[in-house]
């Protein structure tokens, strides 16, 4: 443990944990984004996952180093127990209610701590705040992107990023995260939002480092990605069904909102199993069969996106091969010019009801086929080494 000097700065009273595994090569910038904060936080826990490189030796290297106001702990999860186990092991472990997180491979901003401080201080019934963040390539060069979910809503198994900043009470009321694999920032701002302790900070406070793709094979991104994916939303619905029913019993009087609320995420939890058991199936016959046989679970926007992956071999992350704006605005363009082309050709030869139903499907279409036609250029540009 590294005992604060007695050089004078301001100290929020509040722990930060950089949670850290295998991250080697980019943990060293975590640790020292968080010792260089404009406002300290009064405990810095740099916590490691078991992890199989020197990720725990140059975390305990630079709490050696460390000469600031705070207390610096350097502790190991030995056995690497999970996401989940080493979140409770470091909630428990803090000094203070307040944990901020601090990636392993993300940066935070210098000022994080002390707009994360301002805000617990004005708003003392928070229970989980986040804040936007802005896309950082692989490399550690910076994008100037922001990004992150900025309107939350409950029952939605879409997380808020790794830019929060969590209450014990998420913990101490609902339960230690269960032993499964999930995200926190799916299942904890739940929890947050049950107890009404939802805060969003609007600037972005953290760099996030995006993940190269280009170095993983088909078979990699299916089992690292698209089908832990799978899991990790099947195991968050059931999370949230069971963090509701502890809600239920401590707020009766918002029974009608958290009933429909249950009803809602029983239908999102029978399209999240039927999702992985898409993605699941060998091969990419057995898994387009699964996919339209399964399409009313799915729903139509996830159903395509799974034909578009799993049938056509064209994921999301392709998209990221194109400047933010060209990717946004050049599906629409060509959906408006099939449209008005589509108006032009029909309106001579067809009754105007079969123009206007023509001219409306023409959009969608042809924005979709733009769309597939960009991450089928992508695939090509990004093929892995």
């Amino acid at each position: 443990m590294s005992q604060p000097s007695n050089q004078t700065a301001a100290v929020a009273p509040l722990t930060a944990v950089v949670f850290a595994y295998n991250q080697a090569p980019v943990v060293e910038a975590a640790v020292r984004a968080v010792f260089s904060q404009t406002v300290q936080p009064a405990e810095i826990i740099l916590s490691d996952d078991a992890s199989r490189d020197d990720t725990h030796a140059i975390m305990r290297r630079l709490a050696d180093e460390y000469r600031g106001p705070a207390t610096v702990r350097v502790r190991r999860t030995e056995g690497g127990a999970g996401w989940f186990a080493h979140i409770n092991a470091c909630v428990a472990a803090a000094s203070h209610p307040w944990v901020l997180v601090c990636a392993g491979d993300d940066i935070s901003m210098p000022e994080r701590v002390a707009r994360f401080a301002e805000e617990i201080a004005a708003h003392p019934e928070a229970r989980l705040i986040w804040s936007r963040m802005e896309r950082m390539r692989a490399d550690g060069t910076f994008t100037g992107q922001a990004m992150g979910l900025t309107d939350y809503q409950a029952g939605r198994l879409r997380g808020v990023g790794a830019s929060q900043c969590w209450h014990r009470d998420l913990l101490a009321v609902f339960g230690d995260l269960p032993a499964v694999h999930a995200a926190e920032d799916i299942v904890l701002p739940f929890r947050a939002w049950l107890l009404d302790g939802l805060r969003f900070l609007p600037e972005p406070l953290v760099h996030w480092r995006d993940r190269d793709y280009r170095q993983l094979n088909r078979e990699q991104l299916d089992a690292t990605y698209e089908i832990r994916a799978t899991v990790y939303r099947v195991n968050a619905a059931r999370i949230l069904l069971d963090d509701l029913a502890v809600a239920r019993r401590l707020q009766p009087r918002r029974e009608a909102e958290f009933s429909a609320l249950h009803a809602r995420l029983l239908r999102t939890l029978d399209a999240a199993s039927a999702e992985h058991e898409a993605v699941s199936a060998n091969g990419r016959a057995a898994r387009a069969v699964a996919i339209l046989t399964r399409m009313r679970r799915l729903g139509f926007k996830r159903a395509r996106r799974l034909w578009q992956d799993q049938v056509l071999r064209l994921p999301a992350y392709l998209d990221s091969a194109y400047p933010r704006g060209i990717r946004r605005w050049l599906p629409r363009l060509a959906g408006v010019a099939a449209t008005a082309a589509t108006a032009f050709l029909f309106a001579k030869r067809v009754p105007p009801a079969v123009t206007i139903a023509a001219s409306a499907a023409a959009l969608p279409v042809a924005a979709e086929i733009c769309r597939m036609a960009m991450r089928y250029a992508a695939a090509k540009l990004w093929r892995p080494a």
